[in-house]
């Protein structure tokens, strides 16, 4: 090899190391740092919940939340149980309905509309302010800090 040419090797070789060294020390002042604003609300949230930030929690978490899918005849039974003469299934199928959240809301919006039982529209009325209330928030600091 010529000596230019091993020169400039080595000249890159030694910026590069040097660039190396750089970049160490800026990703550990990064560590160092406070956390995000964000992050912090996102966590402050996640503590307001009873969660904690670990893996285990939140996916634990997202499985009881999640629908495995959605079944419009299902919707409409559990809208229907909301008027059944016992307290116990009425409660099951409010908790089943808010799991739905936003896939059960046409159902709601209808069975609100058009529902002459007061029970059947408290009942409505309670799980749509469920779908859309602050748990919303809940799940989407969740899923950031995932």
């Amino acid at each position: 090899m010529k000596k230019p040419v091993l020169l400039a090797v080595l000249l890159t070789l030694g910026l590069n190391v040097a660039e190396w060294a750089a970049l160490q020390a800026a990703d550990a002042d990064m560590k160092k740092s406070k956390p995000k604003p964000a992050v912090a609300a996102d966590e402050a949230l996640l503590k307001a919940a009873g969660l904690t930030g670990d893996g285990p929690a939140l996916l634990d978490y997202f499985r009881k939340r999640t629908v495995q899918s959605v079944d419009p005849k299902k919707i409409k039974s559990l809208i229907k149980q909301l008027d059944d003469d016992s307290f116990q299934m009425r409660e099951r199928a409010s908790e089943e309905l808010v799991k739905y959240r936003k896939f059960a809301e046409p159902w709601l919006n209808e069975a609100l509309k058009g529902s002459k039982s007061p029970e059947v529209v408290r009942r409505v009325q309670r799980c749509l302010e469920r779908i859309r209330s602050g748990d919303e928030a809940n799940l989407e600091a969740a899923a950031q800090s995932l």
